[in-house]
């Protein structure tokens, strides 16, 4: 009884499997729906294991009821194999009429024998369980069973070795396929019961050979998730494809109408090639090649790729592209696939992009023509521009330069100058920035390489940008690395304009805190350009500023390095500007291959990171010394220092013609040339240039413009070298001068012909280069005569006199001295230092009211005491400076009297030093009245040099009286109040 229900259920568990199977098999992919043998062979196999099971329990009464359906089940299953084994191996005979309607006939006939032999006993005698007695008719179906099942098995394991690549799955599906046979034989010969099995288990064989081509058959592998998901992906293929057999029947599609929106009917299995395209010709506008639709189901001849138009409605066509391939099974190609792409989208777009081609060449066109009017617009802008600028700049650095007891030039004159200077040097960085940005925006940006000295360079932009803290309460912290070689190859002037920009942008957005600067360097494995276009060892130069000013908004951060933008306009409309700098700074680090970072919290300050590769040539480092003197502010190497220490060689035997047609620049051109003691003719046009080579007048060189009214100068040096016809007039060299640094115009230059070029305003260094290769002729030098007996350093600052032997405790004179280049400059300072103190010390004693005030008040004291050199002074007040941010009341009510105290004792000392000075001048009763006199007309014609002079005349006197006057003057001149001065001078009598 246990071992009949153990069957049952095992039964029920392979009935239950199967039937999961056909399920999974019809509701997953529609097109398993068509394996028709297949689900046939897995219903009959079923059928008769479900049947068996229920025969183990029923009773004899309704045993031969049950087995007699059990029995039409067993009688299906070799046909169902047989047929199975056919669909694999694509044997269409059964289709013929002659043989589908026989092999049809035959198992129905079986089945109604079978159903009937209750009333015959033709198959079986008795229905005993579990094995029937035989009738001798059973005997002639059983034969024809043996045959269905013999020929399925043959073809199932023709199949199996042509298709099954894997060994073990071969072995699995043969065994498989024959055991169904093996098990029937063995039950029905009694064999099964001999051996002690007295219950059917042929069923289970039946189950193992379906299950088995389930699961490791190639047609059926469906069951696969990867095939389920290759069908499902076809299902849902946004363009058509068609699968057809080598008798072009249409075996698979996912052409449906509700897909395809067109009048075209193709049913899988039954639509032909020839049917499919007529009713695609019908519909179709355009076939390229010409038919197409026929030529790709013409399976005799090679194709390659098509495309046809269809309309799909009246107001609408769509386009197809058609490919055909072959469906091969090793050698043998079995069927075709044919794509049909729907490229209706793509070709409208090949049409709109033909259209924007067309319209963006059009604009193209326009860009560049804009693009030329715009270069043309800035060359001549900067011409224009830089023109008066080298007025402005020459005349005044001339004058700076040469300003000194010679001139008789006052300290108020030098300051006025000092200012006129600054102003142009800030408004030609405007200028450069403009003209940095166009040579940015057409590729033209260039870096001009060379050695330079790091100290220097740091100190230049310390010295530039330090002046910016006015009278914030900002302090500059430096930090420098004393391991940065002191020479390093790279674009002195880009780097300097990287710094500046960096610290231009902190000091203007930071009110009060600090600001630090710091640069370090590590070697770099990368090669950079040296001397001569050699590569040399790399350094990558690191560097920060931090400061604490206003920040930037998070979001503002990604449009911080955008051209023409500035941020927060709102908060910072009163902070100058073009919104180009960090632009153009970027565009510069990443041109010397480096790259730049920022961190930033809006509130709390920014930090600009950035690192730039430069050459190494000389590996020496700068050291502590240096480092601590730049921390101090005592490293004198300034541009204005470089320029007053430079030594000019005296050039008497030569001379040189000036063109220019704006007369203030041929003064500037002419200043700047005298100290070399050449002869310089000048004239204001090139065709007068041209005039004199022709007449025969030799000269050294000629410093021609290039930009002039009538004739320029490129034109100029066109005749000069070619009708003329003279060997001179070929070979003299001409240097041209120029406005317009537009990039490019270097080879502009030097292919019209000159031997070199300088830019407006000239720069005395470069000028100094031009003149010694080009115009100093070193034999002419060996010849004896008293002018070539020296050189001198024009501009160099005089010995002391008036200071020589002077101390003052807790001043240092002589760094004094050496900051300010010339000793009334600063004795000037230290005037104004004892003028203006002891006011603010007055405030001082009351801080406790205003700590913010008091903070403000030392921070003034701190700044002038360091700029005269009273570091003891500027080191205290810095310290109370300090206390008063953080608030500690204790430290400013212990050390405020001191302090006050001991700077009062330092006016005290200076002011007995100033008062010894004066009195080693001459001393009259009173100030000329003929020289105010002259004052007087001169504040009324707003002459200024007249005033200088005449007030540096009044100041070589003391006086008994009006010495007050006498100060007033000096001040009202260097605030430029003509107009009191006039009227002040009138009223007396």
């Amino acid at each position: 009884m246990w071992g009949e229900l153990f069957l049952f259920s095992i039964s029920i568990v392979f009935f239950l499997v199967i039937i999961y199977t056909l399920g999974m098999l019809w509701f997953t992919d529609t097109r398993n729906r068509r394996l028709v043998e297949l689900f046939a062979l897995g219903g009959s196999t079923s059928f008769w294991v479900l049947l068996n099971a229920v025969g183990l329990l029923v009773s004899d009464r309704y045993f031969p009821f049950v087995f007699t359906f059990r029995s039409v089940a067993q009688v299906m299953s070799p046909y169902c194999i047989f047929a199975f084994a056919c669909s694999l191996n694509r044997i269409n005979w059964l289709k013929i009429p002659a043989v589908k309607y026989p092999v049809i006939v035959l198992p129905v006939l079986d089945i109604l024998l079978v159903l009937t032999n209750p009333l015959h006993h033709l198959f079986y005698q008795v229905y005993a369980s579990p094995r029937p007695v035989y009738a001798p008719v059973f005997w002639i179906h059983y034969f024809f069973l043996l045959v269905s099942w013999g020929g399925g098995i043959v073809l199932l394991l023709r199949y199996i070795t042509k298709t099954v690549s894997i060994r073990s799955h071969q072995i699995i599906l043969s065994a498989a396929s024959a055991c169904p046979l093996i098990l029937n034989i063995l039950f029905t010969f009694g064999i099964l019961m001999e051996a002690g099995i007295y219950y059917d288990i042929v069923p289970m064989g039946y189950f193992v050979l379906f299950i088995s081509f389930v699961l490791l058959s190639n047609p059926v592998r469906q069951l696969n998730l990867r095939i389920i998901g290759i069908n499902k992906i076809l299902s849902s293929y946004a363009d058509f494809y068609v699968v057809l057999s080598l008798d072009k029947i249409v075996i698979d599609t996912n052409m449906t109408q509700d897909r395809h929106r067109m009048p075209v009917k193709i049913v899988p299995g039954i639509t032909t090639a020839e049917e499919m395209t007529v009713q695609l010709d019908t519909i179709t506008a355009y076939q390229e090649p010409d038919q197409v639709l026929r030529k790709i189901t013409d399976f005799s001849r090679e194709f390659t790729t098509g495309e046809i138009t269809i309309v799909v409605d009246q107001h609408s066509e769509r386009t197809f592209t058609l490919q055909r391939q072959e469906i091969a099974n090793g050698r043998e190609i079995t069927g075709y696939t044919i794509t049909i792409a729907d490229v209706t989208v793509y070709r409208s777009m090949i049409k709109e992009i033909g259209k924007q081609n067309e319209m963006l060449k059009d604009l193209k066109q326009k860009a560049e023509a804009a693009s030329s009017a715009k270069s043309a617009f800035l060359a001549n802008m900067s011409h224009e521009m830089r023109t008066p600028l080298n007025a402005i700049i020459g005349l005044s650095e001339l004058e700076l330069d040469g300003s000194g007891e010679d001139t008789g030039a006052s300290q108020g004159t030098r300051n006025n100058l000092e200012k006129i200077y600054n102003s142009g040097m800030n408004l030609l960085g405007i200028i450069n920035d403009i003209l940095d940005i166009s040579k940015v925006e057409s590729g033209k940006f260039e870096l001009l390489s060379g050695q330079y000295e790091m100290p220097s360079l740091i100190n230049d932009t310390i010295t530039l940008n330090i002046v910016r803290i006015h009278d914030k309460p900002v302090t500059f912290i430096l930090d420098i690395d004393a391991n940065i070689p002191n020479a390093l190859y790279g674009d002195e002037l880009r780097i300097k304009q990287i710094f500046n920009n960096f610290l231009s942008n902190a000091f203007k957005y930071t009110k009060t805190g600090t600001v630090k600067f710091g640069l370090r360097c590590e070697n770099a494995e990368e090669q950079a350009g040296g001397p001569g276009g050699i590569a040399v060892p790399g350094v990558w130069l690191y560097g920060y500023v931090s400061d604490t000013g206003i920040g930037i908004k998070q979001k503002d951060l990604e449009k911080l390095f955008h051209d023409y933008t500035q941020l927060d306009m709102k908060s910072n409309r009163n902070i100058e500007g073009t919104g180009l700098g960090l632009f153009i700074t970027r565009q510069m680090i990443e041109m010397m291959k480096g790259s730049v970072e920022v961190k930033s919290e809006y509130g709390l300050g920014s930090t600009f990171s950035f690192r730039l590769l430069q050459g190494s040539v000389n590996a020496a480092p700068i050291g502590n010394a240096v480092v601590e003197s730049l921390k101090s502010l005592d490293y004198v190497t300034t541009r204005r220092d470089r320029h007053r220490n430079l030594v000019r060689a005296r050039l008497p035997y030569a001379r040189v013609l000036v063109v220019d047609d704006v007369q203030v620049n041929l003064d500037v051109t002419r200043g700047m040339m005298k100290p070399y003691g050449m002869t310089v003719d000048c004239v204001t046009s090139g065709r007068e240039a041209v005039d004199l080579i022709r007449r025969g007048v030799k000269y050294d060189a000629v410093f021609m413009d290039h930009m002039m009214p009538e004739m320029d100068g490129i034109e100029a040096l066109r005749i000069i070298r070619n009708e003329i016809g003279t060997k001179y007039a070929e070979t003299v060299p001409v240097i041209a001068l120029t406005a317009n640094v537009i990039a490019g115009n270097e080879e502009m230059f030097f292919t019209a012909g000159f031997q070199a070029f300088l830019s407006k305003p000239i720069n005395i260094l470069r000028l100094n280069e031009v003149i010694n290769h080009w115009v100093r002729d070193r034999e002419r030098e060996k010849e004896p005569g008293p002018e070539n007996d020296s050189a001198f350093l024009p501009g160099a600052g005089a010995k002391p006199k008036l200071l020589a032997g002077k101390s003052v405790p807790g001043v240092n004179l002589d760094m004094g001295l050496e900051r300010f280049g010339d000793e009334e400059s600063y004795i000037t300072a230290i005037r104004s230092f004892t003028c203006h103190t002891p006011a603010l010390l007055g405030e001082l004693r009351e801080f406790e009211a205003d700590l913010e005030r008091f903070r403000i008040t030392v921070h003034g004291v701190k700044g002038s005491s360091y700029g005269i050199c009273a570091d003891k002074a500027g080191k205290d007040a810095e310290a109370l400076e300090s206390a008063a941010q953080n608030g500690d009341r204790d430290y400013l009510a212990s050390h405020r009297d001191d302090f006050i105290a001991e700077t009062g004792i330092l006016v005290r000392d200076l002011s007995a030093m100033l008062d010894s000075l004066e009195k080693r001048k001459a001393q009259k009763a009173g100030p000329d009245r003929a020289v105010l006199a002259r004052m007087r007309e001169a504040a009324a014609s707003y002459d200024m040099a007249e005033m200088d002079g005449l007030i540096e005349e009044l100041e070589q006197y003391s006086y008994v009286s009006g010495a007050d006057l006498v100060e007033w003057l000096r001040e009202r001149a260097d605030r430029s109040e003509f107009d009191e001065i006039a009227e002040r001078l009138c009223a007396m009598p």
